[in-house]
This record gives C-alpha cells, structure tokens and sequence, in this order.
C-alpha cells in the first residue's frame, strides 16, 4: 500500500536532485562563461596587413635566392641539397652578398670543404664586417643531416640547390625552395617562415 510518508519521501528526493542538478547546471555556465574566449576584430591591423601585402612578398621573393661575389678563395661547389653536395674550396677571402635569412653585408671567410654526396669534410670561421651576417666557427667531418643539422650551421640553407665557383675572384648563386614555398603562401596571406610584418587582426578579450 502506498503510504504518505513514501509519498513524501519521494517528493524530498525528488526535489533535493533537482536543486543539486540545478546548482551544477549554474556551476558549468558560470565556468563556459569565464573559459570562453571573446574575439573582435582589429581593423587597424587589416589596414597595416593591406598596407604590408606587396613589400612583404617582395621581400620573400627576395628570399628565394642566395647571390655573393667574393675575393680570395679557390673553390667549385654545386649543392642539390645537402644530401647530394660535389666539390671542394680552400682560401681566406672577403665577400659580399644577399643570403639565407636576411643576411646582407660583407664578412671575413677562412675555410676549407670537400664534400661528396652526403658526406663532408669541412672547417669555417665567417666574421661580419659590416651588415647582419652571423659570425661562425663550425668545423665537422659527417655525414648531412638535414632535419637535425648542426645549430652551429643554421646560417646556411640544407635545402639549398646552387653553385659556388672561385678561382680568387668568384660567385655563389643558391634558390631556396622552403623561401618559394613561403613566397607563394605569402600570396594568399599565409606566412610559412613567420618573417613578415604582419598583425593578429582577432583580438582575443576576457
């Protein structure tokens, strides 16, 4: 037989789960409310990414190719990548240049290489003398690797495909194909390298 005092005990129950359901219901609104992110857009940033378009895929443009003439030296290198390097050089020289990562000046460069495919013999001492060009001492007789290339190395391009030819007087010309593929993100406003001037046009606010 169904009592009132079941009767009762039901409707307590009842009552007590749906005052805890709704205190957990304004807990997790409450804590959505305060992790979810508000985002407004920055128009000024648009204009300054508008205004930016052209010089920042010129200068990734200008990034796809390596061009030095230097003095001093005697060498022949062609490189299709650091996995497949042919040649030799010895000699201090003075050189001058536009180069990976927007090196651009003149430097001091004492070395000497041998490379054979993959494997390489080499010592380099690189001094800047006017400009933005790294100074480096790296010496190694390895084989390349590219994903993990020496830190001390990261000046140079593994991926480069170019040549260097010097008999005392001499040029390097390289293409980067990672800068073209930057350039060419570029044109659609996606910078691979994250080297352009460029602003979050999302604002986040609490």
């Amino acid at each position: 037989m169904f009592s009132k005092k079941k009767f009762f005990a039901i409707v307590f129950v009842s009552l007590v789960c749906c005052l805890f359901s709704s205190v957990h219901a304004a807990d997790a609104a409450k804590t959505n409310n305060k992790t979810k992110p508000h985002y407004e857009i920055d128009y000024a940033a648009i204009g300054h990414n508008l205004l930016w378009y052209l010089p920042n895929c010129l200068m990734d443009l200008a990034d796809c190719f390596t061009i030095e003439f230097g003095a001093g030296d005697i060498a022949l290198d062609i490189d299709v990548t650091k996995y497949a390097s042919f040649g030799a050089g010895i000699g201090n020289s003075y050189n001058m240049g536009w180069t990976n990562k927007r090196q651009i000046g003149f430097f001091k460069d004492a070395n000497y290489n041998a490379d054979f495919l993959c494997f390489s013999n080499y010592e380099r001492n690189r001094s800047n003398l006017l400009g933005n060009y790294k100074d480096v001492y790296t010496s190694n007789v390895s084989s390349s690797d590219i994903i993990n290339y020496p830190r001390a190395m990261r000046f140079e391009d593994p991926y480069a495909i170019g040549v260097k030819a010097a008999f005392l007087f001499g040029v390097k010309i390289q293409f980067h194909p990672v800068e073209f593929l930057d350039f060419l993100g570029e044109l659609f406003l996606f910078d691979l390298n994250k080297d352009s001037n460029k602003k979050e046009m999302l604002q986040i606010t609490e």
